[in-house]
């Protein structure tokens, strides 16, 4: 496949010594670019003078559609495959982190 999926392609071919052409991939003209939406809201915190506790607590959601995929085609065809937005896919979650400074004194080496 080349970056041209949504063209049909063509090469040179020999036929019985006679000069010919050959379909060499099929294109999708309803082929287009994947779209990703996504959000994200989070909050930092500090505990004990914002000095001993620190952290941070997160959700995000991304969706992406028209995932493109390679769909195997037909023998009959004469190609392996071709270019088609195929699904979406979602992901969420949660991230979290916290550091802590437990120990701060000048004599801890």
């Amino acid at each position: 496949m080349t970056e041209y999926g949504w063209r049909t392609m063509f090469e040179n071919t020999d036929y019985q010594g006679e000069p010919g052409f050959v379909p060499s991939q099929i294109g999708n003209d309803e082929l287009k670019w994947e779209s990703t939406k996504s959000w994200d809201v989070g909050f930092e915190f500090g505990l004990l003078e914002n000095q001993r506790i620190r952290g941070s607590l997160g959700y995000y959601v991304k969706k992406t559609d028209g995932l493109l995929y390679d769909l195997n085609m037909a023998p009959s065809t004469g190609m392996d495959r071709t270019k088609v937005n195929y699904a979406s896919i979602e992901n969420r979650g949660i991230e979290f982190d916290v550091t802590a400074n437990i120990i701060s004194t000048r004599d801890w080496a």
